[in-house]
């Protein structure tokens, strides 16, 4: 087989970490050679039509390129059309002929909704080499270009069956975002990026693959710290330690913990109903001895959170410092997180140790301090009723008495117009109403209220709305 082509280069993560050289375990045969990662060519075409062809067999439906019928045309044309950011092929010599066989494919792309991410839009290793690192070398490499390219994340969607990959993937930075199915986020290309993490590795001689503390369960990755959900890094070698949090919401830095330092960022409450205020925090401990640091820190707000400080301060060893400030929420965004996607609110937190800059970010979910809403109702027969229940919520850290107003358009009447209750601190009241269809045709359940509440000796009141669709005729639905 004639081919040629450039090897991949160690830019990013390969120039920042010690690179992890050692066999696998199953690779520890003397003599057995190394996996070899390159840049697809065209020339390459031929090479991987054969890899998917005999790799169908591990995939649903047969797998990309035609599966087992994928030609070296086919290869050609569908990555012409794709256009992605990188292709990587895996290469080691045929175990009869010695020739260079490809055994493994990955695709990196553009994220269009988070430009600040790489996404792995196909990996696969040919079956025969399962368990030798092709798919580490890959992924390595992969996380290596996001690196080069200046992007903070790399993720990737598989499923949870997918029982031999899935370990593979948390112990090279994987985390499965937990309510996906499903989905995985990468951080180290951030992490890699920020000079105290940086530091840690080449002065300990850490490997980020060997000396990675973690736990590889087939299972979604939740984890509280404090009153934020997150995702941990850590690395131990020779007593030395580096821990990171991953707020997993804002995929931002949460907290770093290097031998020389802690900086840890919080909120009192991630929950903020718009009109009310929180505090946010970040802590500098600097151990004993290690050298005294210099910090600047600068608070901001995105999206619908408000929040601005600045402070500077000078921290010697075995000494802690900290500094407070408030944090509100206004009827901006209010956008429903969704997993794994960025939250757009924030409050965002810039500290400049010893003239080295390091962004971290909480994730902030802004509220209404009261909500009305009500299930969907599903078509009712013209002369039939259903019941449905209609909660009112109070995001509030003080009771309300609340008042729920209901009126109807269309060919609907119901029984209850007016309900009043008491609602504890961040309690919710649920009723019954019975809506009736009297005839055919559209109309909403329209639900407005008023809350009245005593803080700190004066009386508030709030306004809120909501309201439901619902429709009738014949042979709409079951009643």
């Amino acid at each position: 087989m004639a081919y040629t082509t450039d090897v991949v280069s160690p830019s990013g993560i390969n120039s920042l970490l010690p690179r992890r050289r050692e066999p696998a375990d199953n690779e520890a045969t003397v003599g057995q050679p190394f996996t070899t990662i390159t840049e697809y060519t065209e020339e390459a075409a031929p090479a991987v039509a054969t890899l998917w062809r005999e790799s169908a067999v591990e995939w649903p439906g047969g797998g990309p390129f035609g599966g087992r019928h994928a030609t070296t045309e086919g290869v050609r044309h569908e990555l012409r059309g794709n256009r992605p950011l990188s292709t990587f092929l895996a290469w080691r010599p045929d175990r009869v002929t010695g020739e260079p066989r490809a055994v493994g494919f990955l695709s990196l792309i553009a994220q269009p909704e988070d430009p600040t991410a790489t996404y792995v839009g196909l990996l696969t290793a040919h079956p025969e080499w399962h368990g030798f690192g092709v798919g580490r070398e890959l992924l390595t490499a992969a996380l290596d270009r996001t690196v080069s390219l200046g992007l903070d994340r790399i993720d990737l969607h598989t499923w949870s069956g997918n029982l031999k990959a899935m370990p593979l993937y948390k112990k090279t930075g994987f985390f499965w975002v937990p309510d996906t199915t499903v989905r995985m986020a990468n951080f180290l290309p951030m992490l890699l990026k920020i000079g105290p993490v940086q530091d840690y590795f080449g002065q300990t001689g850490a490997d980020w693959y060997r000396d990675a503390v973690r736990t590889l369960d087939v299972t979604p990755d939740r984890e509280m710290f404090g009153n934020a959900e997150v995702y941990t890094y850590q690395w131990v070698r020779d007593g030395q330690m580096l821990r990171a949090r991953i707020d997993r919401h804002a995929n931002a830095l949460l907290t770093l913990e290097t031998p020389h330092l802690a900086i840890n960022v919080s909120l009192d409450d991630t929950r903020l109903p718009i009109g009310t205020t929180r505090h946010a925090s970040v802590g500098i401990t600097v151990p004993t001895g290690a050298p005294h640091v210099s910090a600047t820190i600068v608070a901001t707000g995105e999206g619908a959170v408000r929040a601005s400080h600045q402070a500077h301060r000078t921290i010697a060893e075995g000494h802690h410092g900290s500094w407070t400030w408030p944090v509100s929420g206004t009827a901006g965004s209010q956008t429903k997180s969704r997993p794994g996607i960025t939250s757009p609110d924030v409050t965002r937190v810039l500290a400049i140790v010893n003239e080295t800059p390091i962004n971290f970010a909480a994730a902030v979910r802004v509220v209404p301090p009261v909500s009305l809403s009500a299930e969907d109702v599903n078509p009712l027969i013209p002369g039939t009723s259903r019941t449905i229940w209609v909660t009112a919520q109070n995001e509030l850290d003080v009771p309300i008495d609340a008042t729920t107003r209901l009126t109807v358009s269309g060919p609907f009447t119901v029984d209850v117009t007016t309900r009043t209750a008491t609602i504890i601190a961040r309690g919710r009241y649920s009723f019954p109403v019975r809506l009736t269809a009297n005839g055919s045709g559209d109309g909403a359940l329209q639900l407005g209220g008023r809350a009245t509440y005593l803080q700190q000796g004066a009386t508030g009141q709030l306004g809120t709305a909501g309201s439901v669709d619902a429709s009738s005729g014949d042979g709409a639905g079951q009643a």
